[in-house]
């Protein structure tokens, strides 16, 4: 049987949609805030909203966060099919485990072939181009 192709996903579609997701999130918050008009630890809220936000849409039929839409990438497994709610939650905490260390896991990126930052090197996820014979 033949192998599809899969056109890995560069950083800088990835950033760029980090960027949007920031500018949803960071949005859901203020309005949380306003709404709420108290004083909330919002850190606590922000992980929740970002950690729903992520492991929910990655793990959908869509495969991608709205950010990721925009840019037309997925996030799939190894073998190119739907991750789970579960393996999108892992994929997030390590994603959050790795931003502190100077994002030193998302150069990763730059020199492997798959172009996998370490989050994905250790869930097994790749992050593709959507229309490019992934399906």
């Amino acid at each position: 049987r033949l192998k599809k192709r899969m056109n890995y996903s560069a950083l800088w579609r990835r950033v760029l949609a980090s960027i949007v997701d920031g500018l949803i999130n960071g949005s859901a918050d203020a309005l949380i805030l306003f709404i709420t008009r108290r004083k909330l630890d919002m850190s606590v809220v922000s992980l929740l909203i970002y950690w729903a936000y992520f492991s929910y849409f990655e793990s959908s039929a869509r495969q991608a966060t709205p950010g990721k839409m925009a840019f037309d990438i997925i996030v799939t497994d190894i073998q190119g099919k739907r991750i789970s709610f579960s393996r999108a939650t892992g994929r997030w905490f390590a994603k959050f485990l790795v931003v502190p260390t100077l994002g030193i896991g998302f150069f990763m990126a730059a020199f492997s072939s798959r172009k996998q930052t370490l989050h994905d090197k250790l869930l097994k996820t790749l992050v593709v181009i959507k229309n490019a014979g992934n399906r």
